[in-house]
């Protein structure tokens, strides 16, 4: 059907049944859309019908996922649902009309291809947690190689987020591959299978959760591949599995694991699962990205060809030396490496700036060493990136109060008061939510400036520009 409208047809006696059972949905067709609905719930499939996204509700009025791809079962039915002000809107659900429609585009990339595709079908559903009295969205989007959903709230002002109910239950025959370091992702990763997953890990006498730091890659009985993920991180907290046992993971969120406060309308990440029948396919698709925003034309009014962003190749010297890899004798070695083997940078590890690694022998200043390092790398054509982490380690807050912090940078901008900005706060409502909202604006750009100096994920505004993990904490020399 023409622009994804949605034609209603008769309840079978199979769906009055599933009715009386609890199980409510609207019947509807949109073939065309790859969207069909019955007694069984509503089911989305991609362009190629390779991919399947399934919504039901249970008994309560439990929304529920499920996703099938190559005919098989990849993801087993499981909750879904965020949480907000201490409601669960996954529970004691009803729908809407549901809206869906195709998606076909691409847009610029980087790597061995110049574009990249976005080529889905997209759907929206208005839900209405009754419990609650909230109304929100479900937005899902089903590619010939991965399926998404995510969810919609619309309000103003400020609610308490205390996190999600969604889960992801793979098949017990699914192998994962995995890393539980989660504090900063630099773990090892192993295999094991979905269904024996610890729950909890002890080390230096001390017994904690099991959390996994997404990717996670699966490896089906069938030799295909899946990839749980989440996509479109912006201002929410991240995500990360905790395993439940029986092949089952639960989405917590550690750096706010009581909650978090969310001013204005709520847009939660896409959950993600990436399917194909190959780890090139997996390595090489285009679902994260395509699932991402564009970037911000205020922070990228050139996009992917803003004049600041350089993609490349560096050598890790990490995992040749560890540490050692910053020494100063090495730095011109290494630079040649990555001549050889076409490199366009070499990042100079954490640690470059103190003494350990020799950057100061023989009194050396290290600014004049790095500048020599520079130019001795663009005469082979190398350009240099300089790992640079606080040099006093993370302080807390507390750390500010007792004196510990020895250098604060303070950044002020001078803002003009304009006549809007004037009004009775207390009496006017309409000029309160108005200076409530131009506070939240100034939050918001402070927030991103923040993001863009520290790297923090939550409220990352940068979309598709960004290659993961570039120009975190480091100072870039060209």
């Amino acid at each position: 059907m023409a622009g994804g409208s949605l034609r209603r047809r008769q309840a079978t006696d199979a769906g009055a049944c599933a009715a009386r059972r609890g199980v409510v949905w609207l019947v509807l067709l949109a073939a065309a859309g790859g969207l069909v609905a019955g007694a069984r719930g509503l089911e989305l499939a991609g362009p190629n019908g390779a991919v399947r996204l399934l919504l039901t509700t249970d008994a309560d009025g439990r929304l529920q996922y499920s996703v099938s791809a190559g005919g098989q079962v990849r993801l087993a039915p499981a909750p879904a649902g965020i949480v907000v002000e201490g409601a669960d809107l996954g529970v004691d659900v009803s729908l809407g009309e549901a809206q869906s429609r195709r998606i076909s585009e691409t847009f610029p990339w980087r790597g061995h291809k110049a574009r990249a595709t976005n080529h889905c079908v997209a759907l929206e559903i208005p839900m209405r947690s009754k419990r609650a009295g909230v109304d929100w969205t479900l937005e899902a989007r089903v590619f010939n190689d991965g399926a998404a959903f995510r969810y919609r709230v619309p309000g103003t002002g400020s609610r308490w987020v205390a996190g999600e109910s969604t889960a992801f239950r793979l098949p017990r025959d699914a192998t994962l591959w995995l890393q539980t370091n989660t504090g900063d992702y630099e773990g090892e990763y192993h295999s094991r299978p979905a269904d024996q997953v610890p729950l909890e890990t002890t080390a230096n006498n001390k017994t904690r959760p099991v959390h996994l730091g997404p990717p996670v890659t699966a490896v089906y009985a069938d030799g295909t591949y899946g990839l749980l993920s989440e996509a479109a991180l912006f201002q929410y907290s991240g995500m990360t599995l905790r395993p439940e046992g029986n092949a089952r993971f639960r989405a917590v969120f550690e750096d706010d694991a009581k909650g978090w406060r969310h001013d204005g309308p709520i847009r939660s990440p896409w959950r993600v699962l990436v399917w194909t029948p190959d780890l090139n396919g997996l390595v090489n698709s285009d679902v994260l990205p395509a699932l991402c925003d564009p970037p911000d034309p205020e922070l990228f009014p050139d996009g992917m060809n803003t004049a600041w962003i350089r993609a490349g190749k560096a050598p890790c010297t990490w995992m040749v030396f560890g540490n050692d890899g910053a020494q100063w004798d090495r730095q011109k070695w290494w630079v040649d490496v990555a001549a050889a083997t076409g490199c366009e940078f070499l990042l100079v590890d954490a640690g470059w700036r103190t003494a350990r690694w020799g950057w100061l022998k023989d009194g050396g200043d290290v600014w004049a060493r790095a500048a020599e390092l520079c130019r001795y790398a663009a005469e082979r054509k190398v350009g240099i990136v300089l790992w640079h982490a606080y040099p006093e380690g993370r302080r807390s807050f507390w750390d500010f109060l007792c004196g510990r912090v020895k250098k604060i940078i303070v950044r002020i901008e001078t803002i003009p008061v304009s006549k809007e900005l004037l009004g009775d706060y207390i009496n006017d409502a309409s000029y309160r939510e108005s200076f409530q909202r131009w506070l939240n604006n100034l939050w918001e750009e402070k927030d991103m400036l923040l993001d863009m100096l520290i790297g923090k994920g939550k409220t990352a505004k940068i979309g598709r520009a960004r290659p993961v993990g570039a120009f975190t904490e480091t100072d870039v020399l060209q």
